[in-house]
């Protein structure tokens, strides 16, 4: 959604640095562009996000829109990869995508973002028995296949 949002105005200029640098996007915006997208057809009977929300800010929020909007969350999924798996990942990912944040500086900075400010929210959905941890070593279609299982087996009442 964030690389898809990008155009020439001042605030995307900003977006894109700070994603080149890899922080976060600030909470509004996210949460406006959020709430922004899921409001379109194509999300009226469910949506996945990735990577959404990332701070305990966020999650608040996005709690207080879903229940505005008579929706709730029904899985939180926690992909378990190790930090090498995910550096090299994300490495051959810069290669072939040519993603320009994909380096391992920025990749270090992301780390620590996570282990900071997301990282608490696995507390958060635990609390609500939302988080379905999901082993995220494999193939992508052999970890999508984890996910589905992992979701049809927990189906919300």
């Amino acid at each position: 959604m964030l690389r898809a949002h990008r155009s020439v105005s001042e605030s995307e200029q900003e977006l894109r640095r700070w994603i080149a640098q890899g922080q976060f996007a600030p909470d509004e915006l996210m949460l406006r562009w959020v709430a922004d997208r899921l409001g379109r057809q194509d999300c009226r009977n469910g949506y996945l996000l990735d990577g959404f929300p990332r701070t305990m800010t966020q999650a608040e929020a996005f709690d207080q829109q879903l229940s505005k909007l008579g929706h709730r969350l029904n899985h939180v999924i926690h992909l378990h990869v190790d930090s090498e798996t995910l550096t090299k990942r994300l490495l051959d990912r810069q290669r072939t995508e040519c993603r320009p944040d994909d380096v391992r500086r920025t990749i270090a900075c992301r780390f620590d973002l996570y282990k900071e400010k997301t990282e608490p929210l696995l507390a958060y959905y635990r609390q609500a028995g939302l988080v379905r941890p999901v082993d995220g070593d494999g193939s992508p279609e052999e970890v999508f296949e984890k996910i589905l299982r992992c979701i049809e087996d927990q189906k919300p009442p």
